[in-house]
């Protein structure tokens, strides 16, 4: 079975983590602890929005977790 690619995500192993760029050129890589392409996309449908406010510098919160 072929799946789409989705944006911000990257599998090792089996394994979907999310993974863009910060300001400053560093990286952001967490694991979203699932194997599911399914369940890795309905997290990035979420978290796509929020990652594009944190690499223009425009998240309130000013930091990741």
């Amino acid at each position: 079975m072929c799946h789409m690619t989705i944006r911000h995500t990257i599998t090792r192993n089996g394994i979907y983590y999310v993974r863009f760029r910060l300001p400053g050129n560093k990286y952001f890589r967490k694991s979203l602890e699932t194997d599911s392409h399914t369940q890795a996309q309905l997290f990035m449908s979420f978290a796509s929005p929020e990652i594009l406010l944190v690499q223009r510098g425009n998240h309130p919160s000013g930091s990741l977790r």
